[in-house]
């Protein structure tokens, strides 16, 4: 089963803070200059928490700790007085359309939690580590923690995790003790059930908070309702239990928090459903540059290996890839030129013959790019900081153009029910394989663990 539970969350007081001025993204798609028009906006800004910065004598998670200290003594976050589960509508505009998206954020339960005593599988070989309750220091499981009991095989992961960001996300929980932003899970709702439920829930009362997210107010807002009537939330509860989730984002924050799940009752979870137009999941395309580039050289190459469709833009490059079929399809950019790209079928059946990957891996566009095309393009010598990413095209042309040797890849999105069946054959995508778009904001709501 799928186990859900309403907590007591830390909240902004809307009269001491405006909220539009204090939310942000996920820690990992802030960068640098992003954080200081963030932290511009306002000085009770999330990112202070959610992406802290060393301050005099305090490590950035200490620092992140006396803050949080300090906003809960001034009030600035004050915790709620009954558990709830925080129904959230996310409206957007994407590619000149409206989208409302009803989602709600909880606890994803861990069933049954660990009691004193227990020994957890560190994963590390270093063996097993006992709970100790008295202890301020969790243990911290650097790979392969999961959950105990039945919710384990309903949660599926689509994402390999490595231990750098794993690290910093543990540290920052065990010094925080609080879990500042929720991951993002996709629950399934065929025949619509739980969004029929979700849209009485937000039509029977006004919404306590809402707030326009990003520098153009407006375009993107979130507005939230807190659940606590027992009935409500039992109903959701049941609703969902006999389904499956998957990660949508958060796949470090969720591995962390399976480590850590003898503090808490379970990792505080944004949930959509897969069945709502406004889940969208985007390509994220790549941008290779560096000395390894050759324009001249890699034309040539990819001719030998591909059908090459000139475009005579980069929007008529796009109309021409969403109408191809099969695999093996990409939109190439080299300044000043864009082609679609079509690697030939029997470059594509040497490539299933020769390729260790599992078959339904070696099909994905992504790996053959990764796998196939780059390899057989820079050999290899294409270092892995030659490789950026984006989830907007233009941002990658920009880049492109910026770059004095470079080209761009576009992608075609990963359908969603790619992304489950994959994930429930336990088969882990390329890095950078899915966008879900729009991220759930941090800020709206803090999960304590004390």
């Amino acid at each position: 089963m799928v186990a859900i539970a309403p907590f007591q969350a830390l909240r902004y007081d809307l009269e001491r803070v405006r909220l539009s001025d204090a939310l942000c993204p996920p820690y990992d798609i802030i960068s640098a200059s992003a954080r200081a028009q963030l932290c511009a906006r306002s000085s009770y800004n999330f990112v202070r928490l959610e992406l802290p910065e060393e301050d005099g004598d305090a490590d950035r998670y200490t620092a992140a700790r006396r803050l949080l200290e300090s906003w809960r003594q001034q009030r600035i976050l004050v915790q709620d007085a009954q558990p709830s589960i925080y129904l959230t509508e996310h409206a957007f505009r994407w590619a000149g359309q409206r989208w409302s998206r009803l989602g709600w954020i909880s606890l994803l339960r861990f069933t049954p939690p660990l009691a004193e005593g227990t020994l957890i599988d560190q994963s590390s070989g270093v063996g097993l580590k006992r709970i100790d309750r008295s202890s301020n220091r969790p243990p911290l499981v650097a790979r392969g923690a999961g959950f105990t009991g039945s919710t384990a095989d309903q949660v599926l992961r689509h994402e390999a995790t490595f231990d750098a960001p794993k690290a910093d996300r543990a540290k920052l929980l065990e010094t925080v003790r609080a879990q500042l932003s929720p991951i993002f899970c996709i629950v399934p709702d065929a025949d619509h059930q739980v969004q029929a439920f979700l849209t009485r829930l937000a039509q029977a009362d006004l919404p306590t908070a809402m707030a326009a997210l990003g520098p153009s107010d407006g375009q993107e807002t979130v507005r939230l309702w807190p659940i606590t009537d027992p009935q409500a939330i039992a109903g959701l509860q049941q609703l969902i239990a006999r389904g499956r989730a998957l990660v949508a984002d958060g796949h470090h924050r969720f591995a962390v928090a399976c480590s850590h799940r003898h503090l808490c009752e379970g990792v505080m979870t944004y949930f959509a459903c897969s069945d709502d137009p406004a889940v969208q999941v985007h390509p994220i395309h790549r941008v290779v540059h560096g000395a390894a580039i050759n324009p001249a050289a890699w034309q040539a190459h990819l001719q030998e290996l591909c059908d090459w469709e000139p475009a005579a833009s980069v929007e008529d490059g796009w109309q021409r890839l969403s109408r191809a079929d099969g695999v093996g399809s990409f939109l190439y950019y080299t300044p000043p030129q864009a082609a679609v790209v079509r690697v030939r079928g029997e470059v594509l059946a040497q490539f299933a013959r020769d390729t260790s990957l599992p078959q339904r891996l070696a099909q994905l566009d992504v790996t053959i790019l990764h796998h196939l095309l780059l390899p057989r393009l820079a050999g290899s010598g294409l270092p892995v900081e030659a490789v950026r990413y984006t989830p907007d095209f233009r941002e990658a042309v920009q880049m492109t153009q910026e770059a004095q040797l470079a080209c761009a890849w576009g992608l075609r999105p990963l359908p969603l029910g790619t992304v489950f069946e994959l994930a429930s054959q336990q088969l882990a995508l390329p890095q950078k394989s899915t966008y879900f778009y729009p991220k759930a904001p941090a800020g709206l709501v803090v999960y304590s663990l004390d």
